[in-house]
């Protein structure tokens, strides 16, 4: 580990001095004096960095990204000819999910810099997100309405799934039990 930190501290200053390698019995050393049996290494030249702040940086890099994304949406995005929720099914009764797993399909595939949000009675459910595969995490009990809608990379609906409806049954943990069994005596 330290003839590689090493190695990499002397490449850093490969514009001040010479590099020689040495192999002794299986072991590479580096060093800017000549050794016995080393041999000169030829070091690329190296290129000057302009330093930038993190702003910069953020913003060079958003731009990148708006700059693809737009060149995506306009020459290669296609219109959805298909978006409907797979799983679960319209009027599926759901038992004591407190996770539930919703499954979309579009005609064609999910693009690029699209993505899909989940409605749960008519509100927008969760943030949306670049995937096929959403789950609707502790639903409260009784009947529903979920959809779904593909949004483009400005946030603008460009296609929408019909709505379908489930129910959710929880297990009742209220309910007093009928039958109690009996707590044994402490004394004998």
């Amino acid at each position: 580990m330290i003839k590689y930190l090493l190695f990499f501290i002397l490449i850093s200053q490969s514009c001040f001095a010479a590099i020689y390698k040495q192999v002794d019995q299986g072991n590479i050393t580096y060093s800017d004096v000549p050794m016995l049996n080393s041999e000169l290494l030829s070091m690329p030249e190296s290129k000057p960095v302009t330093p930038t702040t993190p702003e910069q940086s953020q913003n060079t890099q958003k731009n990148s990204e708006e700059k693809s994304v737009d060149s995506a949406d306009v020459t290669t995005h296609k219109a959805y000819t298909h978006f409907a929720i797979t799983n679960p099914k319209n009027e599926d009764t759901l038992q004591n999910q407190r996770n539930i797993s919703v499954e979309v399909t579009s005609t064609p595939d999910l693009q690029p810099g699209d993505l899909v949000q989940l409605f749960l009675d008519g509100s927008p459910y969760g943030n949306a997100m670049a995937s096929t595969s959403l789950m609707l995490q502790n639903v409260e009990r009784g009947k529903h309405t979920v959809s779904a809608a593909i949004l483009n990379s400005q946030q603008q609906v460009i296609s929408q799934s019909g709505s379908i409806t489930i129910y959710v049954h929880y297990a009742s943990t209220g309910a007093q039990n009928v039958n109690p069994v009996p707590k044994p005596s402490p004394y004998p």
